[in-house]
């Protein structure tokens, strides 16, 4: 029972997440949209590093400003998705 719940809630997760991540370029922000383009190509570089240390503050401070808020809705969803399902008592809060 508690597996199925679990499963059910990652799922939720994840759909809020992806919904979300969805409005937020749908929104058109300019940083958003800079910083999830940094995020894509920093995925599919061989050194990474190496492009970080290459870019410009305006760039480093569009991909910063990206993660944090890609993190907050994140943490938001699991939050919202525990809360549903009744869960968040039992994580000690």
């Amino acid at each position: 029972m508690r597996t199925g719940r679990c499963s059910v809630v990652a799922e939720g997760v994840m759909a809020e997440f992806h919904r979300d991540i969805k409005d937020v370029h749908g929104n058109n922000d300019h940083d958003s949209e800079e910083g999830a383009k940094i995020l894509r190509m920093l995925e599919t570089a061989t050194k990474p590093e190496v492009l970080m240390a290459e870019m410009s503050s305006e760039q480093l401070t569009s991909f910063a400003t990206y993660q944090a808020l890609t993190q907050s809705d994140m943490q938001k969803s699991i939050e919202k998705a525990l809360n549903e399902a009744g869960l968040s008592r039992s994580l000690g809060r």
